[in-house]
């Protein structure tokens, strides 16, 4: 059972006898003589849940406390003066120097033995309450940290956004990592490109050429204190991963895949507005293409026209010299010349109606070359409308 009992060093002045018995049953008790030297390295080896001091001489006793609290030791455990006088100015320095409590020695022992178990209790309540004083400081500063994690990749998310290239975009993540105080190297792998950056901007080949074979190898492939982390079309080296903190590599690796997650995002949208945006080009150099061709068709429409109409203006006056020595008769000659006007109305007409077709098409050209005269001030919709209407 003395295993399981409180210690109590006792420093013991003159007699303790009367208190012996009671401190003995309750406690372990371990005496000792009154000086500073043999206090201190008593409790360094006892490690007391309580010390109690037993003496006549008050200053003595004092000047004892103090050269024991000169040495750090004292006030690491509970000290209680157990005195012949307990007036205000010797309770006032005994708070000063970090006493417990001063109790005067006409108490009875079993009085004495509960207010040293209160203060071995209050000791330990104190030690529990700090426990928990640690554990929840340690919890908000882990929900401080997390916070400010959480938003430095939001902020990550924003600022992507008016990135409008690859090299600002890296650029931007290197300094969300930063934040995490780890060194990195990046390659982009666009619809149009592949970019390699260090911090500082620049290329490293053979950091380049490492992460373009690991990028289909998984998530994560970790060596030491570097791992590659994978992620659509991104991969990033970390260099300096803490090895030796568990909780922080885990978190680092969560908070930093997500900074990929959007950066692979982006990436895939800047590819879709430059595919939309060379779409858009390739349409206005089309359409110019046929405003273009369509005036040469109209000037090669009206050449012909004419020398179609010259051509069967000729066969006309041919067959009419013809006729004349044929031997045909007055009916016959009718006939023939009333097939040659009727070839002619309805060459004209066919010209009428192409001519009719080609202007139409060629208005609608005419109007979308206009609407895409300025390329950074082309309305889709009014082409749209243009070409439903």
């Amino acid at each position: 059972m003395a295993g399981s009992k409180h210690r109590v060093v006792v420093v013991e002045c003159n007699d303790i006898a009367p208190w012996q018995a009671a401190l003995n049953e309750a406690f372990d008790i371990l005496v000792i003589q009154p000086s500073a030297e043999s206090l201190c390295s008593v409790i360094d080896e006892a490690s007391p849940d309580l010390v109690l001091i037993e003496s006549d001489d008050v200053n003595g006793t004092f000047e004892l406390i103090s050269c024991a609290i000169e040495t750090g030791k004292a006030t690491t455990y509970p000290l209680v003066f157990l005195a012949n006088s307990t007036d205000l100015q010797e309770r006032l320095k005994a708070l000063n120097l970090g006493c417990e409590d001063l109790i005067f020695k006409s108490i009875h022992p079993d009085e004495l033995v509960a207010r040293c178990f209160r203060i071995v209790f209050d000791k330990i309540a104190n030690k529990q309450l700090k426990g928990q004083i640690d554990l929840a400081n340690q919890a908000a500063f882990q929900a401080m940290t997390n916070t400010s994690h959480l938003g430095n990749n939001i902020q990550f998310f924003l600022d992507s956004v008016e990135c409008s290239n690859l090299d600002e975009l890296g650029m931007r993540l290197f300094q969300s990592t930063q934040t995490y105080g780890v060194k990195c190297s990046l390659q982009i792998r666009s619809r149009y490109q592949i970019k390699n950056l260090e911090e500082n901007g620049m290329p490293k080949e053979l950091v380049s050429t490492l992460l373009f074979e690991l990028k289909d190898s998984g998530r994560y492939v970790d060596f030491g204190a570097r791992s590659v982390m994978n992620y659509g079309c991104v991969s990033l080296l970390v260099k300096n991963m803490p090895t030796d903190d568990p909780d922080r590599y885990g978190m680092l690796k969560d908070n930093i895949f997500s900074l990929l997650q959007g950066l692979d995002s982006r990436v895939k949208a800047l590819d879709n507005l430059r595919f939309i945006e060379e779409e858009k080009t390739t349409i206005i150099r089309l359409v110019t293409k046929m405003h273009e061709v369509m005036a040469q068709i109209d000037e090669g429409f009206l050449d012909v026209m004419k020398q179609s109409a010259d051509m069967v203006d000729e066969l006309g006056e041919g067959i009419h010299n013809l006729i004349e020595y044929l031997g045909l008769t007055e009916e016959q000659e009718k006939r023939i010349e009333m097939l040659m006007t009727q070839a002619m109305t309805k060459n004209e007409q066919i010209f009428s109606q192409g001519l009719k077709l080609d202007e139409g098409f060629g208005k609608m050209i005419k109007k979308i070359a206009e609407l895409i005269e300025d390329p950074d001030q082309v309305d889709v919709n009014q082409i749209a409308q243009l070409i439903r209407d």
